[in-house]
């Protein structure tokens, strides 16, 4: 099956779009093309595969210029990897199995109600809560003794490194049944970590290439490898060359309350229009 030249042009300059969106706020890559695709008539599965696989490509450039700018924190590297190598391989897994349009209202939702905090938080930092931050801040509200507080402590701190493993493996679930590991990823990284947007943007961006390969191979395995569309992937990867850098850049200009509302707009927008797609 041929894909019309025009359809080309257009994936590329979707790739371009989605790469810039990405690898400035850490989503939008997968939702925008992968939305694309299915308008223009490939099947959900051809299309979750192409994603995938055309993010490994685009995702290494976007991870290279984060490097570069130092944007990743090595140390949540691994703990978003490896549960998120096997929440790819179930996600695809789950993909033949599951009802799509019940994943597609689901998790839009939960991202919408992280959107709406996010929003919060950079509009009005007076009321928001504190981010969890390698540990937690924590706020003694009465005295302790010495014992206990250091027993509290020692508890806060792993819980962050425990919610990691959960954040890699959802994330990577998500990913390979909708294309959508920046929104969750990042959002929850935030959440948990706290700091400047820019470390979660980029340390979500490294670890994606990893799992969208898990999720592609998977998926050509499993549903997709009959009518896949290589043309597109390539297109869409040539797309994302152009704009990675730019992204990254703004990453790293950008000061952390603007960062936060841009998260937060962002995940409003797109999840606002997904439920909408997935309701009509």
């Amino acid at each position: 099956m041929e894909t019309d030249l025009s359809i080309l042009v257009l994936v590329v300059f979707a790739g371009a779009i989605g790469e810039l969106v990405d690898a400035a706020v850490g989503m939008g890559f997968g939702v925008l093309t992968s939305s694309l695709m299915v308008a223009g008539g490939v099947a959900p599965g051809v299309a979750a595969t192409t994603v995938n696989l055309a993010k490994v490509g685009s995702g290494a450039f976007s991870a290279a210029a984060h490097w570069k700018f130092g944007n990743i924190r090595w140390q949540w590297f691994l703990p978003l990897l490896l549960p998120g190598l096997a929440g790819a391989v179930s996600g695809a897994l789950l993909l033949s199995h599951l009802p799509r349009e019940t994943v597609r209202i689901i998790v839009p939702c939960v991202l919408l109600g992280l959107s709406l905090f996010f929003l919060r938080r950079a509009l009005f930092p007076s009321i928001a809560a504190r981010p969890l931050r390698g540990g937690s801040q924590v706020t003694l509200d009465a005295p302790r003794t010495r014992r206990t507080t250091r027993l509290r402590e020692a508890i806060v701190s792993r819980l962050p490194r425990f919610l990691l493993t959960g954040i890699g493996f959802l994330a990577g679930l998500i990913n390979a049944m909708t294309g959508g590991y920046g929104p969750f990823a990042t959002s929850t990284l935030l959440l948990v970590k706290g700091g400047h947007p820019r470390y979660a943007v980029g340390t979500a961006n490294m670890v994606e290439i990893f799992v969208a390969g898990a999720g592609a191979a998977t998926l050509l395995m499993t549903t997709a490898s009959r009518g896949f569309r290589w043309e597109i992937a390539v297109a869409l990867v040539v797309g994302s060359f152009f704009t990675a850098p730019l992204g990254a850049y703004l990453s790293r200009r950008l000061t952390a309350r603007p960062m936060m509302a841009l998260v937060g707009m962002t995940l409003l927008g797109i999840n606002t229009w997904s439920i909408i797609r997935a309701l009509t």
